[in-house]
């Protein structure tokens, strides 16, 4: 049997007592230390800065919208999750919108198809490029995801909206679409009308303002 020597405990352990590295130039090999040398250094850096990590998860929970009723955490990621969902329920005729946090989908069609609904506000970074990321999660539960992509957290204009195959991006952790000519041309093929989201949008607003 294959093995790998740590260099945190200095033991040689099999391969699957390893983290696999999933980002960066090494990505898809193991790390230089083991599981539970990771796991061990981990919690002893969280013992030592317990004022950092408790500041951390206070403003992680707060930007989650985790200790917030949801109509109150419009900065935070579930808020415009479940935006996303308010739109995408008035997009499709038919559709079954199933319970708060119900795993893997958040629609259920006539057909039988499961779509799980995601958003995104468009990304700016240092280096001038500008892109929508959408979580998947290696989700094999839904048939489709269906994506929107709006320009900013303040005025939530939609720009596009894709119906993505689950065969087509099931097995990503997350997916990128950059707003550019080649970007968008790369996923145009699963891009769906936009003047019913605009529609939708505009039956939400009018009502968060009445």
């Amino acid at each position: 049997m294959e093995t790998k020597h740590c260099n945190g405990c200095n033991q040689d352990k099999t391969l699957n007592a390893f983290y696999t590295r999933t980002t960066g130039k090494s990505k898809g090999k193991l790390y230089p230390i083991c599981r539970e040398c990771q796991i061990s250094r981990s919690k002893q850096y969280q013992s030592d800065h317990r004022v950092h990590m408790r500041k951390y998860y206070s403003e992680r929970a707060h930007r989650l919208g985790i200790n917030r009723p949801i109509q109150d955490a419009k900065d935070s990621g579930p808020w415009l999750g479940d935006l996303s969902e308010q739109v995408l329920s008035r997009y499709f005729k038919n559709v079954s919108r199933m319970p708060k946090n119900n795993r893997g989908y958040d629609f259920l069609c006539e057909r039988g198809f499961k779509i799980d609904a995601k958003a995104s506000c468009l990304r700016h970074r240092n280096n001038g490029c500008t892109r929508w990321c959408f979580c998947i999660e290696r989700n094999v539960i839904a048939d489709y995801f269906l994506c929107l992509a709006f320009d900013n957290r303040s005025d939530l204009t939609p720009m596009h909206v894709w119906l993505l195959p689950g065969r087509v991006v099931s097995h990503y952790q997350g997916i990128s679409i950059t707003n550019s000519s080649r970007g968008l041309a790369k996923w145009s093929k699963f891009e769906k009308p936009l003047d019913k989201v605009v529609a939708c949008c505009k039956i939400l607003g009018n009502k968060s303002m009445s």
